[in-house]
């Protein structure tokens, strides 16, 4: 043979080697890609159809603990009226009349949450628990402050507070397991939802978050036990899930 046709011949070889590799490294990478959309839990938004997303945001079990206990008002939900101004102005008031009152500070961060003011409310609920020490409601509803303002370590501390000051606080497990899951410490995640489950064993959000949890770590077949779980015990949107991912 000429050492032309030699010269054809290696680069004819070397070219399909060339394509024979990039055609097993497209299947390789077709067959990976397959296996991640296996396994991710699907959410869906208000009119649309479910998404082939995890969802990014369990369900925390409180949004806060209201003052009314502690002062002796009762402050309504977000869902009823409030005359923010009035209450706001009673409380300020009583801040003037005594200004070393945990509670009436309590009260205050409240009203500045409920209004979005997080600044003001962070600040509010860090007075009431330097007046005193083991304010649990303080903690807790600071570190919810922590969490919306996606300082995630700093609320991670406040529940840890508060499991110390109640070590059956369920709803402080389920918010410390939010705030790890949106740190990314997915294995503290799991630790603390199971901590919750072994307190409220039928409360379904528990499981639905764990099984988001499980989901994000790529463990589909424990992820959907935990749907199922929660879909037994009444989650709606959990059963949406298992209508699509079964």
């Amino acid at each position: 043979m000429s050492t032309g046709k030699k010269q054809i011949t290696r680069t004819m070889k070397t070219t399909f080697a060339v394509i024979a590799g990039i055609v097993v490294l497209s299947l390789f990478s077709s067959f990976s890609l397959a296996q991640t959309r296996a396994v991710k839990m699907p959410i869906q938004k208000p009119g649309q159809k479910p998404a082939r997303k995890i969802p990014t945001k369990p369900v925390p079990k409180k949004a806060v603990r209201h003052p009314a206990h502690h002062v002796g008002q009762i402050i309504p939900s977000k869902k009823m009226n409030l005359n923010y101004a009035q209450e706001m102005n009673k409380v300020n008031n009583k801040i003037r009349i005594n200004g070393k009152d945990p509670d009436v500070f309590f009260t205050r961060g409240w009203l500045y949450d409920y209004r979005g003011n997080l600044q003001q409310a962070l600040r509010d609920y860090t007075r009431a628990i330097q007046l005193r020490r083991n304010f649990s409601d303080a903690y807790y509803n600071r570190g919810l402050v922590f969490v919306k303002m996606k300082r995630y370590e700093h609320a991670i501390n406040d529940f840890s507070e508060v499991i110390k000051l109640n070590p059956k606080a369920f709803d402080a497990y389920c918010n410390r397991a939010n705030a790890y899951f949106q740190a990314g410490k997915m294995d503290l995640a799991l630790k603390d939802y199971t901590a919750a489950i072994r307190l409220k064993p039928n409360d379904p959000d528990l499981f639905y978050d764990r099984g988001l949890v499980y989901a994000a770590k790529g463990e589909k077949i424990r992820a959907l036990a935990n749907l199922r779980k929660a879909a037994k015990l009444g989650h709606g949107k959990a059963k949406e899930y298992l209508k699509i991912y079964h």
